[in-house]
């Protein structure tokens, strides 16, 4: 029962920096991480927010030297 989807992406500028910006603006405590994703320059983090025991948010957060994507 997916209620929505958001995406925001970039092709251009610094994908490491803001990759490391959102990661700093997180709530952690709020947030599970499932799964981490290095590889050659690029970084991707898979999280996920749980209520009552059901899944609330799906985060994914990938950052390189020229792109970044958050998936919420």
């Amino acid at each position: 029962k997916v209620k929505g989807i958001r995406i925001l992406s970039t092709e251009s500028g610094n994908g490491k920096s803001l990759y490391n910006e959102a990661m700093s603006t997180l709530t952690k405590n709020k947030y599970e991480d499932l799964m981490d994703v290095a590889d050659k320059g690029s970084n991707t983090k898979f999280m996920v927010r749980e209520e009552n025991g059901m899944v609330k948010e799906l985060l994914m957060i990938s950052g390189s030297g020229e792109s970044f994507t958050l998936l919420s």
